[in-house]
């Protein structure tokens, strides 16, 4: 069993890959209707789960970091990594809203800047993952010793005040997506807690199961349907665990698969960039055949310079910060 479990942490990286290929996938269909075929099209909408399974494997990963460094350390390293690109990214997206004619004031962006557009105004947040992020690592040190404290009950605790805070409060949009999702960061921590006792992971996916079967048939969900609650809360976890079985199985040590899952933040941010670009200017001007090739190719493009960029500046930060 502990071999099993195991696979999670040797196939991380794979799993990123397939996880970011289906966010890609997922933006695809919903922006630029790929396909009138009912199945294909509801395949390639299940790419949301891409989000769901990031946010399993991050919380994976952080319990495995976060003891073998000081606070300090663990901050540094983690924001080093992602706050110079997010900087980046925020000015290219700020240039590009500016090329479509939108306007935008100093509080924007200074909301943009420091995240706090999460809270203030998530109408036009497309980055709201990593706005999450940041915060999920700052919050971390407590969230890891919730959860070691309470064990699955810590699951059952996020879930119930995140869906309490829906309900009471009539969240909506984007925000919506983020209460829901703060249960699924906990299961990956606690997955990575204990990460050697395969009876556990499947616990707490059926403890998952469990929440959303209940709030379903008590018409607590408005915003979402039973199969949507049922993925973020179940289907993440047990396809993050089918990924790690399937490519321990099949031995894919794909090198292209490993450095993909190495940089789905890169290819995050380049494919959000692509996705605005294409559908509110190329499919407005050259039509929507246009806006689908566009839209790979600088999702292709803007992952790679991302890349370069990104290992300059780490580099460059990890001399300045040491």
């Amino acid at each position: 069993m502990a071999v099993f479990n195991n696979c999670i942490s040797e196939w991380r990286s794979q799993i990123m890959c397939l996880a970011i290929i289906g966010v890609v996938a997922y933006h695809w269909q919903i922006n630029f209707e790929t396909t009138a075929i009912p199945v294909l099209s509801r395949f390639l909408y299940m790419g949301y789960l891409g989000v769901d399974v990031f946010l399993i494997c991050s919380g994976f990963g952080l319990v495995f970091s976060y003891p073998l460094h000081s606070l300090k350390d663990f901050y540094r390293r983690r924001y080093i990594k992602i706050l110079p690109l997010f900087a980046l990214f925020q000015v290219l997206k700020l240039a590009l809203t500016y090329y479509l004619g939108d306007n935008f004031s100093f509080c924007d962006v200074l909301c943009r800047f420091s995240t706090l557009s999460l809270f203030l105004d998530t109408s036009h947040i497309t980055e709201w993952y990593i706005n999450m992020l940041v915060w999920l690592y700052l919050l971390f040190p407590l969230i890891y010793r919730f959860v070691s404290s309470c064990g699955i009950w810590s699951v059952l605790l996020t879930a119930c005040v995140s869906l309490s805070i829906l309900y009471g409060f009539t969240v909506g949009g984007i925000m919506a997506s983020i209460l829901l999702r703060l249960p699924v960061f906990v299961m990956g921590v606690y997955f990575g807690i204990h990460h050697d006792d395969i009876k556990r992971l499947w616990a707490v996916s059926i403890v998952g199961l469990a929440i959303a079967f209940a709030g379903n048939m008590s018409g607590f969900y408005s915003l979402f349907t039973l199969n949507e609650i049922t993925t973020m809360y179940w289907a993440g976890p047990f396809m993050t665990v089918f990924f790690a079985l399937v490519l321990s199985v099949a031995g894919c040590r794909a090198g292209f698969m490993e450095s993909i899952g190495r940089h789905t933040l890169e290819i995050y941010l380049a494919n959000i960039l692509a996705n605005d670009f294409c559908l509110y200017y190329v499919k407005e001007v050259a039509g929507n055949i246009q806006a689908q090739i566009f839209y790979f190719l600088l999702t292709i493009l803007l992952s790679v310079a991302f890349m370069f960029i990104n290992r300059l500046l780490q580099s460059f930060l990890r001399v300045k910060c040491c």
